[in-house]
Parts: C-alpha cells; sequence; structure tokens
C-alpha cells in the first residue's frame, strides 16, 4: 500500500496463487454446502435459481405447445374441410382424381355395385352385381316402374363361368390396363367396342361407366376426365344425380339438341350417374333416361354390404 493510492487496500495480491491451496478450499467449501439441507424447491445456496424450475416446467411447457400445435392443426384441418371450394373446371376435376387411391381387387373377392337405369317411359330397372376378378359371380335385377305403380320381385341369377360378367363391358385386365391419355383412351374404347357408336353421347356413356368403377386406375380416371372434355363437355355447376347426391355437371351437346350429362362427385372425380339426351332447358333428374351408380364397395361375400 502507498500513501497515494487508498484502493490498495482492496487490490489482489500479486504474489502466484497456489493451484493446489485454491483446489482444496474449493472442495471443502463444496463439502459444506453439500451437508445443508436442501429449502423448499429443493435448492441449496449457490445452486443456479433456475435450474430445477427448467427442469421441472421444460416438460409441462412443451406439453402446452405441443397441445397448441395439435389444437391449430385440427382447427385449420376443419376449417379447410369445411371451406374447400368445390372444383369448377374440367382441370381441377382431373387433378381430384390423379390423387385418389389405386382401389385393386384380389383373388377371392367381388366388387359389389348397384346401377338404376331408365328409359323414357320412366321404367327402371336396379341391378345389384357382384363380379370376381375372373367375370364370375351373381346379379339380381329388379324392374320397377318409378312412382307409385310399386316394383316386382328381384330375380337372382348365378355366373359360375369366367367371364361372364364384365366391368363396364371390359374384363378386369382391360379395365386397369385402360390407357392414361385421353386419346389413346378414347381409341381404345372404340377398339373394344364398348361405345355404341361413334356419337358423343355414346362415347360419353362409355367413359362414364368406366370412370365410376372404383377399381378404375386414378390415372385412367383422370384421362376420362379429359376426354369428356375432349368429347365437349364443359362444367355447368351443380347437379343432382337422381339418388340424393349433388355431383358437378361436365355436360356436352347432342346432334338433336338435347345434352348429355355426367354428374362427376366432386371429391372423388369419379362418374355418379349418366343423363344421355336432357332436353334443352329441362332439368336433370328422375324423368330423364339415365344411369345411376348408386352403391359400390368391395366385399369377400356374395351379400351386399
Amino acid at each position: 500500500m502507498t500513501d497515494f493510492d487508498p484502493l490498495d487496500t482492496f487490490r489482489g495480491s500479486t504474489i502466484a496463487t497456489d493451484e493446489q491451496r485454491s483446489a482444496r478450499i474449493l472442495e471443502e467449501f463444496r463439502a459444506r454446502i453439500a451437508t445443508m439441507a436442501p429449502d423448499d424447491d429443493g435448492r441449496r445456496p449457490f445452486d443456479p435459481k433456475t435450474s430445477r424450475h427448467r427442469r421441472v416446467r421444460q416438460p409441462v411447457l412443451a406439453l402446452v405447445v405441443l397441445a397448441l400445435i395439435l389444437g391449430l392443426a385440427a382447427g385449420g384441418a376443419f376449417w379447410m374441410d369445411g371451406n374447400r371450394a368445390r372444383p369448377s373446371t374440367v382441370q381441377e376435376l382431373a387433378a381430384t382424381a390423379s390423387t385418389q387411391p389405386d382401389v385393386s381387387l384380389d383373388v377371392g373377392q367381388y366388387l359389389y355395385r348397384v346401377e338404376r337405369t331408365s328409359n323414357r317411359e320412366a321404367v327402371a330397372a336396379v341391378r345389384e352385381e357382384w363380379t370376381a376378378r375372373d367375370g364370375t359371380g351373381q346379379a339380381t335385377t329388379n324392374a320397377l316402374q318409378i312412382g307409385p305403380a310399386g316394383s316386382a320381385s328381384p330375380s337372382l341369377m348365378v355366373y359360375p363361368t369366367p367371364g361372364s360378367l364384365h366391368f363396364a363391358d371390359l374384363s378386369y385386365e382391360q379395365l386397369r390396363q385402360l390407357p392414361t391419355d385421353a386419346d389413346a383412351l378414347l381409341a381404345r374404347l372404340n377398339e373394344l367396342g364398348v361405345a355404341r357408336s361413334p356419337r358423343s353421347a355414346d362415347q360419353a356413356e362409355a367413359v362414364a361407366a368406366v370412370m365410376g368403377l372404383d377399381v378404375t386406375p386414378p390415372g385412367v380416371v383422370t384421362a376420362a376426365i379429359n376426354a369428356l372434355e375432349k368429347l365437349g363437355g364443359r362444367v355447368t355447376g351443380s347437379v343432382g344425380d337422381g339418388a340424393g347426391r349433388t355431383g358437378i355437371a361436365l355436360q356436352g351437346e347432342n346432334e338433336d339438341g338435347t345434352a348429355w350429362v355426367v354428374a362427376l362427385d366432386p371429391d372423388t372425380g369419379r362418374a355418379l350417374a349418366f343423363f344421355g339426351r336432357v332436353p334443352d332447358g329441362e332439368a336433370v333428374d328422375d324423368s330423364v333416361p339415365h344411369r345411376v351408380w348408386l352403391d359400390q364397395r368391395i366385399t369377400d361375400s356374395l351379400q351386399p354390404g
């Protein structure tokens, strides 16, 4: 210490520290603290103030954050699903179809489907069909008069011979191997004789029957939607399918001034119904000749459901 610097009293020694002595003092200090009782939070003197709180609160905080994220995700999914815009163009319908899963039919399974057809006399037939990959299965047909006239008892037919039943007038292998290009698809359906004539309505009906099957590959359904556009189809808004469902109308013109309409499922792009000759200005309903695909699923038994 000097007479000129009163702070010299508080300065550390300039002599080098004894490292062994410092280590021994530190160990004794830690040992003494270890003998002290912890406080209510489980801490001892000189413990970091946030150490225990971090250990306890981090998992809780993580759970809170996770719950918040899941809540926002669920709310967002609900909002998006509830407010999802229906397809309004051919391109949007085709894009919807292209994202659907590819459903195939295994050996021992049947494609169960229900189709209703009607003619201009308002006489309809409801056909239930169970079709295996090889074209065996069974079918029931119930002819009925639309309205209060009643219906007849259904008749059951069993088809044990392979190739007796078809998938939109195709074998299962032909259906699965259809082209995924619109022009090539139309050419192939004509080559196989699926369409009854070159008229646009008959071509559109053949395409609709193919794209109405659950076991039609998504790429083929996408091509079918584009093929309907090539046949003159355009989106005209919503339309009832004659079975209580609302589809997207893809409408084309016939040579006689009437229109053909394919009702497409807005969620899958697949066909729900086909109306062949809709008079100009008239609504699409049961009075118009139609084919409606009422139900469809893959099953292991020859029973509905």
